[in-house]
């Protein structure tokens, strides 16, 4: 768990990542990443499964469900509708 005004760079490896601060560099998620309001991630993310909240802030290049990633378990579902995504390649 990267908590509220947290940073994380320039590398980053875990089965999971729950985001409410701010991650970047090279971001590698076996599982799930969620990424809460307000959180912030710029650089390069590969996991199994994303969900993020309105008000939240991504951008980079993004591998999501690719083969090298394991199997997902369920996100409960949120009232929030998904984040902007502003993707560089």
């Amino acid at each position: 768990m990267v908590g509220t005004g947290a940073r994380v760079a320039p590398r980053l490896a875990a089965r999971e990542l729950y985001l409410a601060g701010t991650a970047s560099g090279r971001l590698e998620v076996l599982d799930r990443v969620v990424i809460e309001m307000g959180a912030r991630l710029d650089g390069r993310l590969s996991t199994a499964s994303l969900h993020c909240h309105e008000g939240a802030w991504l951008q980079g290049t993004f591998d999501i469900g690719g083969s090298r990633a394991a199997p997902a378990r369920p996100v409960p579902p949120s009232p929030a509708s998904p984040c902007p995504v502003s993707e560089s390649r």
